[in-house]
């Protein structure tokens, strides 16, 4: 479903959509939708795409989950740095090829940051050991199945 650079405006109130059930691609980007994200988005199974500009919207969410997303493109970890206020992030389970950098995720732009659910993901064990910035707001990190050979070095310190 293509719906991109519209003018719809306002919270993003998409009713009955997770019984669209053979729905793969969602493009709600170049619009102005304020609000949450529904969580039946979420609900749907075979959706593989959702474009919804996140850099210039939701700027006041505090709690995003997209576990078990399914994205076949690299992914860009730094969609979230304009979500300031972001506290809980979940991205366990992402379909993707995308190692994931902790020194770009957990950078200053996500000073917010007290739950940090990366399990199931490829983490470099290189980035590992030379994460400089770890929020002092964080109290939760899951990276259980991420394929680390050794307790994070960043945590001991």
């Amino acid at each position: 479903m293509y719906v991109y650079n519209n003018q719809l405006s306002g919270p993003l109130e998409i009713g009955n959509i997770s019984s669209m059930s053979k729905l793969r691609e969602l493009d709600l980007s170049q619009n102005d939708l304020t609000g949450p994200i529904p969580s039946t988005l979420f609900t749907i199974p075979s959706l593989e795409t959702i474009l919804i500009h996140i850099q210039t919207k939701f700027v006041n969410l505090v709690y995003l989950d997209l576990t078990y997303f399914k994205t076949q493109e690299p992914f860009d970890f730094g969609i979230f740095w304009h979500l300031k206020l972001l506290k809980v992030l979940f991205l366990s389970h992402l379909n993707t090829t995308t190692t994931i950098d902790l020194n770009i995720l957990l950078s200053s732009h996500l000073k917010s940051l007290t739950t940090l659910g990366l399990s199931g993901n490829h983490v470099s064990p290189r980035n590992m050991s030379s994460v400089s910035i770890l929020s002092s707001q964080l109290n939760r990190l899951e990276m259980s199945d991420c394929g680390i050979k050794r307790f994070p070095e960043f945590i001991r310190t």
